[in-house]
């Protein structure tokens, strides 16, 4: 079930002397290298250059390799980080002193695997306590909140959500309007950078030989990467369109849809490489195979057009990915803010995308390619929310996703040129130091 991060970070606005001070963070954070914890990182690195700042280390629970093989990111993220039980005990007796003082020590929690708004056993009968303020940071995919949720998120005194398509969807379920405030959610520049198709081809180039991909990070190395590398190299000397897809591998990611219309671009010499992780017992290659044999693809069309990719893999390493496609795909049924099709808009991809859910939030028709959709019922239809409705989410039009991809097949390298041009330009609004100034001045707003 993809259940969303919730945030409860817990932040000292001033010093518990009464001083005024830069804004104190104590952030708890889920573990277990899940994209909650990758959210986590990518608001809680940046924060610190703002705020004085304490989170729960996720040492030895965390990626292979760190967070999101972003060397400077972990770097910044490790250097808050204490060990979990001496985080819970640092915020209460730092609530205790602010609360003799008169100041407020706010907190922010962000977890997925208690639910949207989940509450922290350690927080419980804390509310109201003179020295604490408690901020849920929340997102959820779907068109309400599960049953229950809204409950636990009326609990807080804030609930900050990455996208006014959030603030719709709990104010509709239920949530306070008053308690709700948008935060974004950013990506690092250093390495999502703007590149033209040339450039992206040399920076692949430079990787297949072994050279800087960008920052230096290492991939996870072993069989399945040098079949990454063999397979964008052989796109490139045929000169094959490349589509490039990143993503949990779900239902809710939209993986079915993806794979029926790229094999049904009929005539196609497109290839598709798709970098996923497994969830749930999920078998990404096994499970494709017996798709493109119900589609009717042979074996050799498979091998020679599609590749999924399992393993791990660095922030640089993913960015000359991106760099060396000609576009970015991904019919998703919801997201709550869609960092991958983010950092595609940074690389200057044409992006084609479901028009509806928390990446609506930047995509549109002037720097993308939204999919039209329609509306059907999540899990099965076996959720609801407090008042019995059915939660629903996007499923991208077939017929539009693969007249799409048709057409950017044939633009080659326009695309890049000119729809590519303007997603370069609009995501720089959500750069690491944007968001986290974002971040920091809403907290420092808080009043009682």
């Amino acid at each position: 079930m993809a259940a969303l991060p919730l945030l409860v970070a817990l932040l000292l606005l001033r010093s518990c002397d009464g001083l005024a001070a830069a804004t104190r963070v104590a952030w708890f954070r889920e573990c277990g290298c899940t994209g909650m914890e990758i959210e986590a990182a990518h608001l809680l690195g940046p924060l610190s250059q703002h705020a004085e700042v304490f989170t729960n280390s996720c040492a030895g629970k965390s990626c292979p390799g760190g967070t999101y093989g972003d060397a400077a990111l972990d770097a910044a993220v490790a250097a808050i980080s204490v060990p979990e039980p001496q985080y819970w005990e640092r915020v209460a007796l730092e609530a205790e002193q602010c609360g003799a003082g008169g100041s407020k020590l706010n907190v922010v929690v962000h977890v997925g695997f208690l639910g949207a708004c989940g509450v922290p056993d350690q927080l419980r009968g804390m509310q109201g306590k003179a020295g604490l303020r408690l901020i849920a940071r929340s997102m959820y995919e779907t068109s309400r909140l599960p049953f229950g949720a809204s409950r636990l998120c009326n609990w807080y005194d804030h609930v900050v959500v990455p996208t006014m398509f959030n603030v719709r969807s709990y104010t509709e379920s239920g949530v306070a309007r008053s308690k709700l405030e948008v935060v974004h959610e950013g990506y690092n520049p250093a390495v999502w950078g703007c590149t033209s198709r040339e450039e992206g081809r040399r920076r692949f180039a430079a990787l297949r030989a072994g050279g800087s991909a960008g920052s230096g990070d290492k991939a996870g190395g072993g069989a399945q990467w040098t079949e990454v590398l063999d397979f964008v190299g052989r796109a490139h000397s045929s000169s094959a369109f490349l589509f490039i897809s990143v993503f949990k591998w779900e239902e809710r990611k939209g993986w079915k849809e993806l794979l029926t219309a790229f094999w049904r671009v009929h005539g196609s010499s497109a290839r598709l490489l798709i970098k996923t992780s497994r969830y749930a017992g999920a078998q990404p290659r096994a499970e494709a195979a017996a798709l493109a044999r119900s589609l009717g693809m042979g074996a050799a069309a498979q091998r020679e057009r599609l590749l999924i990719y399992e393993d791990c893999v660095g922030a640089a390493e993913l960015a000359a990915l991106l760099a060396a496609a000609d576009a970015f795909v991904l019919p998703t049924r919801g997201e709550g803010w869609g960092l991958t099709l983010l950092e595609a808009m940074a690389t200057g991809l044409p992006v084609l995308s479901t028009a509806w859910g928390g990446a609506t939030e930047f995509l549109s028709a002037k720097n993308s390619l939204p999919l039209r959709f329609a509306l059907v019922d999540a899990f099965g239809g076996h959720q609801v929310d407090d008042n019995g409705t059915v939660l629903q989410w996007a499923r991208a039009d077939g017929n539009e996703l693969v007249a799409t991809m048709r057409r950017v097949e044939g633009w080659g390298e326009m695309g890049r040129s000119s729809i590519g041009k303007r997603a370069c330009e609009d995501a720089r609004r959500f750069t690491h130091a944007k968001v986290a100034a974002e971040l920091a001045a809403l907290l420092m707003g808080f009043r009682d």
